[in-house]
């Protein structure tokens, strides 16, 4: 990821682009999906008010599909590793906020700390037209949270660790090997009537071209 500031310009959404034979063009530099009304970047630092009322959710259990929280994100092709530290005042059921990988809205993977009633737990959602919600409760509420996702083929590799030293995988599932992939940051507040703050420190993406 560039250290440099990026202008509103750059970061608003854009119609895809097509070149011969049907293929867009990868966008270059960070783009928003469903950009909040509050946040501001450093070098590798984002911080974001996540707003109320936002989720990302398709089908299972509830026959809905919620596609409105804000996802920041970089176009990537190729295996790819992203790794984050997250730092958030999760405050309501399901505050929640982490890394996404998203080739479109019916096929994407979210992974991070969310809050299940009162209690902390490592979750990932593998979403092929209806979402797959993996939970894993945590002992405790850390003040911070490494996040990281690998891929390699068609398989996706999730891990978290609380020193960024010491990794342990909590999830593997498939995604889609040959697409341009939107590879970035994401929080959700469906349950608040205010949202929360999140801090996402180190981010970093590296890809065959990075």
């Amino acid at each position: 990821m560039s250290d440099e500031e990026y202008t509103e310009e750059e970061v608003e959404e854009e119609e895809d682009e097509e070149q011969e034979g049907g293929r867009r063009e990868r966008k270059q530099g960070m783009h928003w999906h469903n950009e909040p009304e509050e946040w501001s970047q450093h070098r590798t630092t984002v911080v974001m008010r996540c707003p109320p009322g936002t989720d990302f959710w398709r089908k299972t259990a509830t026959d809905t599909i919620i596609d409105n929280a804000p996802f920041y994100y970089l176009e990537v092709e190729g295996d790819f590793e992203v790794r984050v530290k997250v730092r958030a005042n999760y405050e309501n059921p399901d505050d929640q906020a982490g890394i996404m990988v998203r080739q479109d809205e019916e096929n994407w993977v979210k992974l991070g700390i969310q809050m299940v009633g009162d209690v902390p737990h490592m979750c990932s959602t593998i979403t092929h037209d209806m979402s797959d919600w993996s939970m894993h409760p945590l002992p405790h509420l850390p003040d911070f949270m490494w996040v990281h996702a690998k891929k390699i083929g068609d398989g996706l590799e999730v891990y978290i660790s609380e020193d960024s030293f010491d990794w342990m995988q909590i999830r593997q599932g498939d995604i889609i090997d040959d697409a341009i992939l939107q590879v970035g940051l994401y929080c959700a507040s469906p349950n608040s009537e205010d949202g929360f703050e999140v801090t996402f420190e180190d981010f970093m993406i590296k890809d065959e071209e990075r």
